[in-house]
C-alpha cells in the first residue's frame, strides 16, 4: 500500500470544513495543514493536530503537501 497523499485545505469555512471531513475519512489521504487567516481556522487546526498557516505563501515556506484543496463557491484562483 502506498503512503497517504498529504493534502492541505485552503479555507476552513462551511465548505472547507466539509472537505476536511472527507479527507479525514479517507485512508489514502492525510490532512497536512489548514490555510486560513481566521482565529477559528487556527483553533480547528489545533484541534485536529495539523499545521495552520495564515496564507498560501506561508504554507509553501514550511509545508509542501502533494495537493491543495481550495473549496470555494466562487472558485477564486490562487495567486
Amino acid at each position: 500500500m502506498s503512503a497517504p497523499v498529504r493534502l492541505s485545505v485552503m479555507g476552513a469555512g462551511l465548505i472547507g470544513k466539509r472537505h476536511i471531513e472527507h479527507i479525514l475519512a479517507r485512508p489514502e489521504a492525510v490532512l497536512s495543514s489548514i490555510i486560513d487567516p481566521t482565529p477559528a481556522a487556527r483553533e480547528l487546526a489545533v484541534s485536529l493536530n495539523v499545521d495552520w498557516f495564515p496564507s498560501f505563501q506561508d504554507m509553501l515556506c514550511e509545508n509542501r503537501p502533494e495537493g491543495v484543496d481550495s473549496p470555494s463557491i466562487t472558485m477564486t484562483p490562487i495567486e
